[in-house]
């Protein structure tokens, strides 16, 4: 089924299209928070939670380009909320640093962004070397700044300049929007969750 189809069916208000979208995407959405999660019946409570938001929002359901990006974003910052809460009785804590350190070493393995996986991979082979010797250190290696900065004998400055090169070369090279969302979120939720942490 396509975007367009699960678009249509919900501003229709279609049951039955909401059912297939549940279907299709609900048990690759839960095998993804129990990555994170330590209880499978909170996973499963998150996930479904992100569907009933789903529904009770279908009359915006236009207003989603990827039913598949938006569902592990959503599951994703459930997540987040889910360790917050626990933080904030005093419990999970150690589980919410572990999912943070996580989420800024982005591997473009991850599910979300496995649709443009390829034509990722492929521009930024093309990046001049340090662009691209850096680049992946950052995002794929998950370093942060300041070690890409002492493994390259560089000062933080020079590694965010060359970052924010490399970001405008992969910029230029894509011409959809869904494709730029893609790519760039990840790229900010890893930047986010990376000074979260260490300021």
């Amino acid at each position: 089924m396509t975007d367009d189809y699960y678009r249509e069916g919900l501003k229709k208000e279609c049951q039955k299209v909401f059912e297939e979208l549940f279907h299709f995407f609900y048990a690759d959405l839960c095998a993804y928070a129990m990555r994170f999660l330590p209880d499978e019946e909170d996973a499963k409570e998150i996930v479904q939670g992100c569907f009933v938001k789903i529904w009770e929002n279908r009359m915006n359901a236009d207003k989603i380009n990827s039913f598949r990006f938006y569902l592990y974003k959503s599951v994703y910052n459930c997540i987040l909320n889910y360790f917050k809460h626990k933080e904030h009785q005093n419990k999970y804590a150690s589980h919410e640093t572990y999912l943070l350190k996580q989420s800024y070493a982005i591997n473009f393995e991850d599910t979300y962004c496995s649709e443009i996986h390829d034509k990722i991979r492929l521009e930024i082979e093309k990046l001049p070397p340090k662009n691209k010797d850096i680049f992946k250190l950052r995002y794929f290696d998950g370093y942060n700044t300041k070690e890409v900065s002492k493994i390259l004998g560089i000062t933080p400055r020079s590694v965010e300049a060359y970052i924010s090169r490399s970001i405008k070369m992969l910029k230029n090279k894509f011409n959809t929007v869904e494709a730029l969302t893609n790519i760039f979120l990840c790229l900010c939720m890893a930047t986010h969750y990376y000074y979260m942490l260490n300021y």
